[in-house]
């Protein structure tokens, strides 16, 4: 059965001559809004082989998400990238890379450091790019 909202999924990444495999799991399960997610990456030797094993085992792919990324680090708090994906447009994304001792904690530091920088918290979109894309392309 297909999920309205996933929440579940891997991913590849391309970039230069390596890739990567990412599985992610999103909390809450099949809400349209998540809080946070499991993110377990690893490297792979050729993406094109491993695609054809994922098709295989019946997965399908869903979704392309192209961008060009610019990636900023604040102290060894927080991963800021500034983003261009193809068919969406431009987003500052903002992830902890501390711990701070629970996820409520953690987003309230996110929020807290985003204000600093002056950015509207009101307009922050928590569901990811493939969630958009997917909306944009009918799946969801």
């Amino acid at each position: 059965a297909s999920e309205k909202f996933p929440f579940e999924w891997f991913r590849i990444r391309k970039f230069g001559d390596n890739s990567l495999l990412t599985y992610k799991h999103y909390y809450p399960e099949r809400a349209e809004i998540n809080t946070h997610c499991d993110e377990f990456e690893t490297k792979i030797l050729d993406a094109e082989q491993f695609e054809k094993i994922l098709s295989a085992l019946n997965f399908s792919k869903l979704v392309t998400v192209n961008k060009k990324r610019d990636l900023f680090k604040h102290e060894d708090l927080f991963e800021v990238v500034l983003d261009t994906v193809e068919g969406l447009g431009y987003f500052i994304e903002i992830e902890a890379l501390k711990d701070f001792g629970s996820v409520e904690s953690a987003r309230k530091k996110l929020f807290e450091y985003a204000e600093q920088l002056g950015l509207d918290v009101s307009k922050a979109d928590k569901r990811g790019y493939p969630y958009l894309m997917m909306k944009k392309e009918g799946f969801i």
